[in-house]
């Protein structure tokens, strides 16, 4: 079986100008995470890395990183959302990314601290409803591993989710942990859910899409990807129509 490694992609460790040693260290600290990908890499570096060069140095959007990597656009979404860190952000440029992340950790931080026994939101109808509900549920050894007791975890979460409308990667930041827990958590074991428009909501904020810039690059990195795979096929034929056809807008104005 072949493991897929840098060459297979075209660069290799030392063109990586970046130090990403926090976020190997972050995968290995996943057992989970972990195993699923040495299945199919070399070594978590390999992969870290790749997934750097594809969206921070090439610079390809999610469509393009589908196609190199063989897999749905959608999936490609779902790689960059679960990784342990803040890479899921629409830029594509390494130091916007950091300063998002950076962004987002202190105001998580900020609304935790909010989370004191004096906060009427925790005397409300509604919290006790919903702690009545979620007491218990959650094992212990999840607790312990997220370092807060049920008590607090639960006014956090219900804080942080429910009354300030954030989503659950801006959490899984805040808390320092994934994801998959912290979907887990809400979705399976709790079982408290959002309307799917709501979730796309919360999704689109914790973007921060500005769309005429994601659409510009979008165009722009095309036509490198055209130029540089020889793509063939209908997907070719619609970018180019599509090309031809907003240089025609272009010319008319």
């Amino acid at each position: 079986m072949h493991l897929h490694s840098r060459e297979d992609f075209g660069f290799c460790a030392s063109d990586i100008k970046e130090n990403l040693e926090k976020y190997y260290t972050a995968i290995n600290n996943i057992n989970s995470m972990k195993s699923k990908i040495l299945g199919n890499w070399e070594s978590i570096e390999a992969y870290v890395d790749t997934l750097f060069w594809l969206k921070y140095e090439k610079k390809y959007t999610y469509r393009q990183i589908g196609e190199i990597l063989n897999v749905k656009q959608d999936y490609v979404s779902s790689i960059y959302r679960s990784l342990p860190f803040g890479w899921h952000y629409s830029t594509n440029n390494f130091e916007e990314t950091l300063a998002l992340e950076q962004h987002d950790l202190e105001k998580v931080s900020s609304l935790i601290g909010e989370c004191t026994e004096n906060n009427a939101i925790f005397s409300s109808a509604e919290y006790m409803e919903y702690y009545s509900n979620c007491e218990g549920k959650i094992a212990n050894c999840t607790l312990k591993k997220l370092h807060y007791d049920e008590n607090t975890f639960l006014k956090i979460l219900y804080y942080l989710y429910i009354e300030k409308e954030l989503s659950k990667k801006e959490i899984s930041l805040g808390l320092d942990t994934t994801y998959a827990k912290i979907d887990r958590i809400i979705s399976k074991i709790l079982n408290i859910s959002v309307s799917p428009k709501e979730a796309q909501q919360r999704v689109a904020r914790n973007n921060r899409r500005d769309y005429n810039r994601v659409y510009k690059r979008g165009r722009e990195t095309g036509r490198r990807f055209f130029y540089e795979t020889g793509l063939k096929g209908s997907i070719a034929e619609n970018m180019f129509r599509t090309l031809l056809e907003e240089r025609a807008i272009e010319l008319s104005l």
